[in-house]
C-alpha cells in the first residue's frame, strides 16, 4: 500500500486504521470492513503498530502549549476500563495538571450521565463541552452548538486571556 494514494482518496490529511481499511475495500482486497479491520490492521494482525501513549500530564502540557483547552473526553468511558472509578475524586488532581474541563455532551454518555458531569464540571468551576471527533454513524448533530457550551469556552479564554 502507498500512504500517498490512501491519503488522495480522503479529505482528512491523517492517516487512521479506517483510511487503510476503506483502501483496502477500495481496491477490492475485501468487502467486509470488520473483516478488514481484524485481520490486516487489528491487534492480532502481523500489520499492527502499538499506538504510543502520552502519560495525561504530558497530553495536556502539550494542549496548553498549542493554546488549546484541555478537557476531559468521555469521562464515562473510562469506567469501561476500571469499574471503581470515580470521577470526583480526580477533580483536583485534573485541576492541579491544567485541565480545564469534561466532555459532557457524547453519544457514549446517557442522557443521567451528560447531565451528571454539567454537574461536576459546575461544581468544581470547570467548563463541559460536546466531542467534535464525533464517531458515531449518527451525523444529525455534527454542527450543532450548545449556547452554554460555546460561552463557557469563550469565558474561559477571556479569564486565561488566550
Amino acid at each position: 500500500l502507498n500512504v500517498e494514494d490512501i491519503l488522495k482518496r480522503q479529505t482528512s490529511p491523517y492517516l487512521a486504521k479506517s483510511s487503510i481499511i476503506n483502501y483496502l475495500v477500495y481496491l477490492g482486497i475485501t468487502d467486509d470492513y470488520r473483516a478488514a479491520s481484524y485481520y490486516y490492521v487489528g491487534k492480532k494482525s502481523k500489520n499492527y503498530i502499538p499506538r504510543k501513549k502520552l502519560s495525561l500530564q504530558k497530553a495536556t502540557e502539550m494542549v496548553l502549549d498549542s493554546g488549546g483547552i484541555p478537557v476531559i473526553a468521555h469521562p464515562y468511558r473510562i469506567l469501561i476500563v476500571d469499574p471503581s472509578f470515580k470521577l470526583e475524586e480526580h477533580i483536583a488532581e485534573y485541576k492541579e495538571m491544567g485541565i480545564a474541563g469534561l466532555e459532557a455532551h457524547t453519544p457514549s454518555h446517557t442522557k443521567e450521565q451528560e447531565l451528571h458531569v454539567k454537574d461536576i464540571s459546575e461544581k468544581h468551576g470547570m467548563i463541559y463541552t460536546g466531542g467534535s471527533d464525533y464517531h458515531s454513524g449518527d451525523t444529525s448533530i455534527i454542527g450543532s452548538s450548545d449556547k452554554e457550551l460555546i460561552e463557557g469556552l469563550l469565558n474561559y479564554r477571556e479569564r486565561k486571556g488566550r
